[in-house]
């Protein structure tokens, strides 16, 4: 905070200090809450939660009055996501098509996750929506994360389910609050399209 340009979003910063510090994840160091843990540091970091999505500032530099807080307009959901996670920055687009590659491949490479990845990367380059294979494995891994099978029966809408579930739950615990329009555009994002349509229905 005391090397940033100016306030950043609480998202943002409490992402940072997961990153330095994994066992704050549990209960923010005994402080329960990151607005709680933020106001025990000092050294004139301070946090607000209000305007959304809450932010966090060094008030040696900065004085922020709320208006200008609020005027910074919120970027896209998918930027917001990729920028505070580690999802992947794919289209909806791509993500249908991991999706649908996805099923169709479990049949053949069930056992081997290696191989399922590399194939359905080909897959998808093939399909026109080219995915590096660290993505592809970034996808399966947050299926099986969020309890999804990989069994060869499942359907594409179920493995975007998942895939959705890990997401939501990855923005959770990165403090990333959204409003009723950005979640239906997380899931319609997420979800490539799948969650609202089905299989065979429009993208959406």
């Amino acid at each position: 905070m005391q090397a940033a340009p100016g306030p950043v979003t609480g998202a943002v910063a409490a992402h940072r200090a997961l990153t330095a510090d994994p066992s704050l994840k549990t209960d923010w160091g005994g402080h329960g809450k990151f607005g709680a843990w933020i106001a025990q540091i000092g050294q004139g970091v301070q946090y607000s939660s209000t305007p959304s999505p809450g932010w966090v500032w060094d008030a040696k530099r900065f004085s922020p009055e709320p208006s200008s807080l609020a005027s910074d307009a919120r970027p896209a959901i998918e930027e917001q996501v990729t920028r505070v996670t580690d999802v992947p920055a794919l289209s909806a687009e791509q993500f249908r098509q991991v999706f649908l590659s996805l099923a169709a491949k479990l049949r053949d490479h069930s056992g081997n996750r290696s191989e399922l990845a590399r194939s359905v990367r080909d897959d998808c380059v093939a399909a026109g929506q080219p995915v590096s294979r660290s993505a592809v494995n970034f996808v399966i891994q947050g299926v099986v994360y969020a309890g999804g099978s990989l069994a060869e029966e499942i359907s594409a809408a179920d493995l975007a389910a998942a895939w959705t579930r890990n997401v939501e739950e990855l923005c959770r615990l990165a403090l990333m609050e959204f409003d009723d329009a950005e979640k239906l555009a997380l899931r319609r994002w997420a979800g490539g399209g799948l969650l609202d349509s089905g299989p065979g229905g429009s993208r959406a």
